[in-house]
């Protein structure tokens, strides 16, 4: 057992934003959509949420295990990851350095895997999280996503210069490409038009374009050591157009879509 004060000392650790760690975790799809609704609603990246769940998971877990026995402590976290039901679904949760190794240590000492605590601290995470509760009422279904994912497909590659004119990004194809990827997250006025224009929800709209870039990635799951080393997250919208070194004048057209 560990005392309360080695506790206190893992849960005041500043994480560093040196290169990340990257996990494969195995839960259902609709968990990884809870986080993206909440990173959508948020207006951060799947990536960041995740973290911030694993980290104050984290932050508790040693308390927990000073007042439970651990076999206690992983049912119930076991009960919170299975209470979310559907097909099941792989994703990457990218981690700070430090927090990775915290999460190896805690997977080593209890003989679990890496992938296993990090699921068990994002079910925890969710649980503990007052926004889990207003996505599960009020967000979209799956067949509300399923529908946004097949209004995109057809927008692909060089089809996405007439969507781009449509929601006024003008010739930005490259831009659009990179919003419907989710490889640059999409501000909020934005999202509002791509949602009258494709005629679905902005919510579901929000959690495809999270499910597309997330799938993008998941052939880094399987690498063959076990161990995947890809870091990469979303872009913020002013990331994104600052990129791509426009003359001033449209570069600050674009970047009004966050006002």
């Amino acid at each position: 057992m560990r005392s309360n004060d080695q506790a206190a000392m893992q849960a005041s650790k500043t994480y560093t934003k040196a290169k990340q760690v990257t996990v494969g975790v195995s839960s259902s799809r609709a968990m990884y959509e809870v986080v993206a609704s909440i990173a959508a609603k948020r207006g951060l990246s799947a990536s960041n949420v995740t973290r911030e769940l694993v980290q104050q998971s984290l932050e508790s877990f040693y308390a927990q295990i000073d007042n439970q026995s651990p076999q206690q402590v992983f049912e119930n976290y076991e009960r919170k990851l299975q209470s979310y039901e559907g097909e099941p679904y792989q994703w990457m949760a990218r981690l700070d350095p430090d927090l990775g190794m915290d999460i190896k240590l805690a997977a080593q000492e209890f003989k679990r895997s890496a992938s296993q605590i990090v699921g068990f601290f994002v079910a925890e995470g969710l649980s503990l999280c007052a926004e889990t509760q207003e996505v599960l009422e009020c967000d979209c279904s799956s067949e509300e996503v399923v529908k946004a994912l097949a209004a995109i497909e057809p927008f692909n590659g060089v089809k996405a210069k007439r969507l781009a004119k449509n929601v006024g990004l003008g010739e930005q194809r490259g831009l659009m490409n990179q919003v419907l990827a989710g490889a640059v997250l999409v501000p909020r006025r934005l999202l509002e038009a791509l949602s009258t224009r494709l005629g679905v929800t902005a919510p579901s709209l929000s959690q495809a374009f999270q499910l597309r870039f997330n799938d993008s990635l998941t052939p880094a799951f399987k690498a063959p050591d076990g161990s995947p080393s890809v870091c990469v997250k979303s872009k913020t919208w002013r990331e994104g157009v600052e990129a791509l070194q426009l003359p001033k004048e449209e570069e600050q057209r674009l970047l009004a879509f966050e006002d």
